[in-house]
């Protein structure tokens, strides 16, 4: 691909001696946030990194909350520690406004056959609804029938109706299939839950274009019998979405080639799950801690470990890096999402993107690197930069650029990228996910093979 730069950068530093230097947040959060301690180099630095991030004090560093807030004041400081300008005519943060919840209005009524259901003791409007009303006809369908991905849309029977799903799981994703529901002409949806009835508060994914709503108990039973003999029905929602901002870390390494000089963007994010909900794997955990310390506190601290290389090295690349610490990724791509949107720097000057998600397990998994076919020179340069560092690494290159984490925001503008993991796991989404299970060393040989290769 033609932004693409093969120039290969060899390890910038051997690693020293721990040495305390002083961390300094930024005074507006001080206070609020718990004290991170001496920045010191090296495996302890490392970990000390996902010890902070994935502290319970952060809370699960959720998407637009005070304890994101706390962990982008970390990423600043150690930025700045390492010699980095913030990325913003002198600002670190690149702030964006994202949904964090929703509140009930006082519109809300589901009747069927005339006969109203209560709201709260029978269903409830779920917080991605729309604010609207439908009248039609009831018709049941199974989820595997709504989500064909090859249904077309507006066919019938679903168009003008509101269709009624069974939900077998707690953990199923009822967004989509109310969106595939949608696409497919259905004028309302009601989920029959398996046990209670979701909280409307806590839902942060995008509203849609119609009215959804969940029922429970004997309702549920009663909608399915209503729903077979295709009665007719009122659903009537109203659910006003709740916004705050949230927030990309941006620092910048200055190569010699100068401000025209091309771009690399080294990346992670730093959000994870909070007290759980929506996108945990542990539907039962519900207000416990997701600490998040593999997703993604590991990919944070190799982020920031590349950067103390890089910084270190007095043979700077001609071109500029740079490092980038994404939110809102569990959320949907959305940090990295808006950068490409709003770029900080001329995105066509970015000639590839680098990106570490859930790097902490070394030790006890493998490395995959995707990406590896997004550019001719990829493999080279991973071989290359592995075969010169101290503790080369055994890593499986797949050669798609895309999948679930930040890199695919880049690559779907064309940007050659590469995706560092080290596989999923039984605390992936769980609150398990804690700093003790982190292999410290593999964070560093990881943040050696990317220091090489950025």
């Amino acid at each position: 691909m033609t932004r693409f730069r093969s120039r290969i950068v060899l390890p910038r530093i051997a690693l020293v001696a721990a040495t305390a230097v002083p961390h300094v947040l930024p005074a507006q959060t001080a206070a609020s946030c718990p004290a991170a301690g001496p920045i010191v180099a090296g495996v302890q630095g490392a970990l000390r990194h996902v010890r902070y991030l994935a502290d319970d004090a952060l809370e699960g560093r959720e998407v637009a909350s005070a304890a994101e807030r706390c962990a982008a004041a970390y990423i600043e400081a150690e930025f700045a520690a390492l010699g980095l300008a913030p990325g913003l005519e002198g600002a670190w943060e690149q702030t964006f406004r994202v949904r964090v919840g929703a509140e009930r209005g006082t519109h809300n009524l589901l009747s069927v056959a005339g006969t109203p259901y209560p709201i709260d003791e029978a269903w409830v409007p779920l917080g991605f609804s729309g604010t609207d009303m439908a009248e039609g006809a009831l018709i049941a369908r199974d989820r595997g029938t709504i989500e064909d991905p090859h249904a077309p849309a507006g066919a019938a029977p679903l168009t003008g109706r509101i269709v009624v799903i069974p939900i077998e799981r707690a953990d199923v994703d009822v967004h989509y299939t109310a969106a595939m529901a949608a696409r497919q002409g259905a004028a309302g949806v009601i989920f029959r839950m398996p046990a209670g009835l979701p909280d409307v508060a806590s839902e942060r994914r995008p509203a849609l274009p119609l009215p959804v709503a969940a029922v429970t108990g004997s309702a549920s039973a009663a909608l399915a019998e209503a729903a077979t003999a295709e009665r007719p029905a009122e659903l009537m929602t109203q659910v006003d979405a709740r916004f705050g901002d949230a927030r990309n870390v941006v620092g910048v390494l200055p190569g010699t080639g100068g401000p025209t000089a091309p771009w690399v963007v080294v990346g992670a994010h730093y959000d994870h799950l909070g007290r759980g909900g929506q996108g945990s794997l542990a539907p039962d955990a519900w207000g416990q801690i997701h600490n998040g310390a593999d997703d993604n506190a590991s990919g944070t601290a190799v982020l920031i470990e590349v950067a103390r290389r890089m910084a270190a090295d007095p043979a700077r690349p001609t071109y500029n890096v740079l490092f980038l610490a994404f939110s809102g990724e569990e959320r949907g791509l959305w940090g990295s999402g808006h950068w490409v949107k709003e770029p900080t720097v001329p995105l066509e000057d970015v000639v590839a993107m680098i990106n570490m998600d859930m790097v902490g397990r070394l030790e006890t998994g493998s490395l995959t690197i995707f990406g590896a076919g997004t550019a001719p020179q990829w493999r080279e340069i991973l071989e290359r930069s592995n075969a010169r560092i101290e503790h080369p690494i055994g890593f499986l290159p797949a050669p798609d650029g895309y999948g679930p984490s930040d890199h695919s925001s880049f690559y779907g503008e064309d940007i050659p990228v590469l995706h560092f993991f080290t596989n999923t796991h039984e605390d992936y989404h769980r609150p398990s996910d804690d700093w003790e299970r982190i292999d410290g060393p593999g964070l560093e040989r990881i943040a050696d093979l990317v220091a090489g290769v950025a």
